[in-house]
């Protein structure tokens, strides 16, 4: 990092009351920079094979935490009927009486989740399960839907054995479960460590003198902007690695 002192007093002033926003201004713009392409880089690591990995490749997304802070998070916004049936599970959380009952029998298959008359109010929380677990939970279920009925009765709510079941709040899919589990390889899940592997294009970036560069380019700048920056030679480090 480096700044130039004129002679001119006022001149000399003026950089000093600039340099920390300016300081600040240039880790931010290094660190959109860099989220962005690790965003793309996570997207490009995770396999093509449907289901729940084009889930959680759409859902890989740059947020800005703070003026100073970037980050790539994995948040998904679920269309209650893009569930994958056969490899999900499904935790009800909130809402009225009718789905505080059926929350106690959490997780619930998208096979056994009963069908209310005016829709189940709560939140939905969607996890990827294996096979064996998804059919040990329809068994459990099964074996207690005939008390889950009755109880519903008692509260007011209405079951349609021939409709399927609608969702009013939210549908939420549990990305960081997701990717904790191919991480690791854990319950049946193939082994997929992706995160290790960026945290190591991270370092060659943040290390990198075209990320430097762009911390000099905004402290001597002169125009300044609200848009995070884009800087295409530091993205490019990410595929060729870091000098």
């Amino acid at each position: 990092m480096q700044f130039s002192i004129k002679s001119d007093f006022k001149d000399v002033e003026r950089q000093f009351d600039e340099l920390p926003e300016r300081i600040a201004e240039s880790a931010a713009s290094a660190g959109a920079a860099l989220a962005q392409q690790l965003a793309a880089r996570i997207r490009e690591l995770i396999p093509d094979n449907g289901g729940w990995l084009d889930i959680y490749r759409n859902a890989i997304d740059f947020i800005e935490i703070s003026p100073t802070q970037w980050g790539v998070a994995g948040i998904a916004q679920l269309p209650f009927d893009k569930i994958e049936a056969d490899s999900s599970l499904i935790w009800l959380q909130g809402g009225g009486r009718e789905s505080a009952l059926l929350g106690q029998y959490n997780p619930w298959t998208l096979s056994e989740l009963p069908s209310i008359a005016g829709g189940i109010t709560a939140d939905v929380l969607v996890r990827p399960a294996s096979e064996s677990e998804v059919k040990f939970h329809c068994e459990r279920l099964r074996a207690e839907l005939k008390s889950i009925r009755l109880l519903m009765t008692r509260v007011g709510a209405t079951i349609q054995d021939d409709g399927l079941p609608t969702v009013n709040g939210n549908v939420l899919a549990d990305i960081d479960f997701l990717s904790r589990r191919l991480e690791f390889g854990l319950c049946g899940f193939p082994r997929t460590p992706i995160w290790a592997k960026v945290a190591g294009d991270a370092q060659a970036i943040t290390d990198s003198k075209r990320v430097a560069g762009v911390f000099d380019k905004q402290l001597h700048g002169t125009k300044k902007s609200t848009r995070p920056p884009h800087d295409s030679g530091a993205a490019a480090d990410i595929k060729h690695g870091a000098s």
